[in-house]
């Protein structure tokens, strides 16, 4: 149960962060740049932390990571049915931004106490 449950989690933040940079097809190259220079970062991170981390059981955090990446999952698919509808704002960018620095956050957070308590 822990080997699936930390693959899925790894596996649902690497799709978020592609999916951060699959949305944005835009004018705003400095936005753009700085997207995908954090996206870059997060696929390594999960690329690494994917071959050294592992837990022996199951603890509530590994349960909260999973939410959050669910949750920025969703979000990320609202905002490709908005800047589709709407087009690329400035904000939306913004916001696709933000949440790939919330998912690189938590997800490093994730490492971290998958660390400490192992």
């Amino acid at each position: 149960m822990e080997f699936v449950l930390d693959l899925i989690i790894n596996l649902i933040t690497l799709l978020n962060f592609i999916g951060a940079s699959w949305i944005l097809k835009s004018d705003r190259r400095n936005l753009n740049k700085i997207i995908a220079i954090t996206n870059i970062v997060g696929m390594s991170i999960v690329g690494i932390a994917f071959f050294i981390s592992s837990s022996d059981s199951v603890h509530f955090y590994h349960y909260v990571e999973l939410g959050i990446s669910c949750g920025i999952t969703v979000t990320l698919l609202i905002f490709n049915i908005l800047i589709k509808k709407f087009g690329e704002t400035t904000l939306l960018i913004v916001c696709v931004w933000l949440l790939s620095i919330l998912n690189l956050v938590a997800y490093i957070v994730y490492v971290v106490l998958t660390f400490i308590s192992y």
